[in-house]
């Protein structure tokens, strides 16, 4: 089973590659424009967004396929190879981290009722970034939407009232009045939502208050449950959720963190006497906070993470500049030819558009250059970058380890 992707227009495509190549070719000219043809754009978009590629997963067989297919066109260009033992392939490890089988939420409360919930993807989830395996317990406080904003700003503070010292605090995902244009918190944005929404800022502001961990509830208004995100994340989480090893486990892990059903956060708040769709309604309703302790509820989190390492590349081809001064600079065209892989439905994401054609161009662009009998001044760059789909990585491991230095890619 296939996903349908259609192929992209190429008039505007060769058009954006002929003002490209024209600003850098050498005094006018024949500039190898002649190069660029429709029927090479389809062929090359053809192949990289070809079943037999399987959405090129990155790691995965698909995305090896087509890095040795964007060698190999470097290679009859002749371009240089700036990899080691003479490679196009910037090599590079990731760290793919997944969520183990010894997961569970354990609830104590002051009757000596206890209950243990641990079923994924049905009563929670856990996204493994930034978390590792610990086992962490504490009282249980609700603390809304979980937002510390200055007075300068939104002024509204969910902490204000409440001590979360050591407790593992529950949360509604999202900000209040998210529907209310003329709420303070978006009616002057010329978003729909303000910067407090996001879910990894309310992480960190629980932990500078000194949470032990953090229950989310995103079942909120018309957002997907948890049941109906349940395929997407099986999926996420058998891939893993991918980092570049020196960012990946860091010294400021989150502290454990679980995506909760609004079924279990209701039964959870119980011995307050509150729920969920309550006290949305309430907070929504004034934009006042709502935060207490959940009177002798006493919360065990435990959190099992996997880590592996694995390879992948970016493909990177030199063309030199002509000028003996100029040519220490470079300019960069770039694209990333990773895309989503195959689903659990078992359908290929092709990615012909995203970003099958940028990669396309860059080849392209890369040939115009290579056959022109006029060679530009600076160097320039072509690389198709991977693992952009998994948090734009393959560009962050070039920066962080530039071929042609930053200060002189221009």
């Amino acid at each position: 089973m296939t996903k349908n992707h259609r192929f992209p227009p190429f008039v505007p495509l060769i058009f954006f590659l002929s003002i490209s190549i024209n600003g850098l070719a050498q005094d006018g000219g024949n500039s190898g424009l002649e190069n660029i043809r429709e029927e090479s754009l389809r062929a090359t978009l053809h192949f990289l967004s070809s079943p037999e590629l399987e959405g090129r997963e990155t790691t995965y067989r698909g995305q090896k396929v087509a890095a040795l297919f964007i060698s190999s066109t470097f290679l009859r260009l002749g371009l240089k190879p700036v990899g080691p033992e003479e490679t196009y392939l910037q090599r590079f490890q990731l760290e793919v981290s997944r969520p183990g089988k010894d997961l569970s939420i354990q609830v104590k409360k002051k009757s000596g009722e206890s209950r243990k919930y641990d079923k994924p993807l049905s009563q929670f989830f856990l996204s493994p970034r930034a978390q590792k395996t610990q086992v962490v317990t504490g009282d249980l406080a609700f603390v809304g939407y979980g937002i510390a904003s200055p007075d300068t700003e939104y002024s509204y503070n969910d902490y204000a009232t409440i001590d979360v010292k050591g407790k593992v605090v529950l949360m509604m995902g999202f900000e209040p009045q998210e529907k209310d244009s003329t709420s303070r918190f978006n009616g002057t944005k010329p978003t729909r939502f303000s910067g407090r929404r996001r879910q990894q800022l309310k992480i960190e502001i629980a932990k500078e208050h000194g949470a032990v961990g953090v229950l989310y509830m995103a079942e909120v208004g018309d957002h997907p449950t948890i049941a109906m995100q349940a395929r997407f994340l099986e999926n996420l989480f058998k891939k893993g959720v991918m980092a570049l090893p020196d960012t990946a486990s860091s010294e400021d892990s989150n502290i454990p963190t679980f995506s909760i059903s609004k079924e279990v956060a209701n039964e959870l708040l119980q011995p307050s006497g509150m729920e969920i769709d309550l006290l949305h309604s309430k907070i929504d309703q004034t934009l006042e906070p709502i935060s207490f302790d959940v009177p002798g509820t006493v919360v065990t989190l435990k959190v099992d993470i996997t880590r592996d390492l694995v390879d992948t590349e970016n493909v990177i081809g030199l063309l030199e500049g002509s000028d003996p001064l100029l040519k220490n600079e470079a300019v960069v065209f770039s694209a990333h030819y990773d895309h989503l892989g195959i689903g659990n439905d078992g359908a290929i994401y092709h990615g012909a558009d995203d970003d099958g054609s940028g990669t396309t161009a860059v080849l392209e662009i890369a040939k115009a250059f290579a056959r022109s009998p006029q060679k530009p001044k600076r160097s320039i760059l072509f690389i198709a970058f991977t693992a952009e789909e998994k948090g734009l990585l393959g560009s962050l491991f070039y920066t962080k380890n530039p071929i042609v230095a930053l200060e002189n890619t221009v």
